[in-house]
């Protein structure tokens, strides 16, 4: 039988390119940005790189270093379900490969599957694959677990090789999800301040997974028409009545239980307990509930010279600093999404029978 029912709703901490099926009137006519033009080129170069990957294998199918080229320039693409199968194929071909066996932990938590990423990783420190190789990918796994503790162990090792902003972002969810509200917030704020669209989707999940839904309805009324926040709304407001690991879920993959809310299956228990006892973010009246910032406004015509909305007298100083000033950024109205998209029925790692680490 299976565990969970899921929802899928759109990853709001992903950066996708979803103005194309919003209704033109709800999305500013916004050129792209630098860090679009950087993105789009990124994808054309991997896209070459599996081309070429596949290419070789063509030729000769049990090519392994081919096959990771593959399955390394899909996860660049994000498509986990491919680079799972060219690491799975690999895998048969070299069992003993570091490389490999990453790749496959690093599929593995893209398709929602803890269990077996962890797993992965151990093998592949086994085969000399470094720590801080594999940290920022396995933080995630850890995360999806509700593992805050140890996940915050992974980003602070990830980070001393990588500074990218995602990861900083990813870290400041995990900190907010483990309650330490203040600290995430104030890791948060130099993103804000450049009007990352990704750190304004955290900052929205954030809020709403603390219990304060007024200032994350707010927020997602920034980068979505009114129709569609109003039909999110709802799944903001049970965020609070999550586990850890199904909130992680929700924010990084957008999968929303819609059974068992508040309960982990014992899978989850058992995997998370192996690597440490966790320290759980407070809930009921001890809930932290900072007060936050509104994105801004909808978006508005082209050329529309309009200010962001009134930020709100009881906004945290930083947070007000963040946004005092700041126009939309495109990122942001390219993240709104088609509701009926993020409430269609989907797999989660819930459905999934795993074996499990221990």
């Amino acid at each position: 039988m299976r565990e969970m029912n899921v929802i899928l709703l759109r990853p709001l901490l992903m950066v996708t390119a979803a103005a194309a099926i919003l209704p033109s009137a709800a999305v500013a006519q916004i050129g792209p940005t630098a860090d679009e033009v950087n993105a789009s080129n990124e994808r054309e170069i991997n896209s070459e790189l599996l081309r070429s990957a596949l290419r070789r294998i063509a030729v000769r199918p049990t090519d392994a270093d081919a096959l990771v080229d593959a399955g390394n320039a899909a996860l660049a693409l994000q498509d986990a379900n491919a680079a799972l199968n060219f690491f799975t194929r690999a895998n048969e071909i070299q069992p003993n490969n570091g490389r490999i066996k990453l790749g496959l932990a690093s599929a593995s938590v893209r398709t929602e599957n803890p269990f077996e990423a962890l797993r992965y990783f151990d093998e592949a420190a086994k085969l000399g694959i470094s720590d801080r190789t594999v940290a920022a990918d396995r933080a995630v796994a850890f995360d999806l677990l509700g593992n805050f503790e140890r996940a915050q162990q992974d980003y602070a090792l990830a980070r001393t090789a990588d500074n990218s902003d995602g990861l900083a972002i990813k870290q400041a969810v995990s900190l907010s999800l483990w309650g330490k509200a203040k600290e995430a917030d104030a890791l948060l704020v130099p993103y804000l301040q450049k009007n990352s669209g990704e750190a304004w989707r955290a900052r929205a999940f954030m809020l709403a997974a603390r219990g304060d839904t007024r200032e994350s309805v707010r927020v997602t009324q920034g980068f979505m028409d009114a129709a569609s926040a109003s039909q999110f709304e709802p799944y903001l407001r049970k965020m609070p009545e999550l586990t850890g690991a199904q909130q992680a879920a929700a924010i990084y993959f957008g999968h929303f239980p819609a059974r068992n809310l508040g309960r982990d299956s014992a899978e989850i228990r058992q995997a998370s307990s192996r690597y440490g006892a966790d320290n759980p973010a407070p809930k009921g009246n001890s809930r932290l509930i900072p007060q936050g910032a509104p994105l801004g406004p909808k978006p508005v015509a082209s050329g529309s010279n309009a200010a962001p909305a009134n930020i709100g007298s009881g906004a945290a100083p930083q947070i007000q600093s963040a946004v005092s000033g700041n126009s939309r950024p495109a990122a942001i109205t390219q993240a709104a999404g088609a509701v009926s998209k993020m409430m269609s029925p989907a797999r989660g790692y819930w459905r999934r029978s795993r074996r499990q680490t221990a």
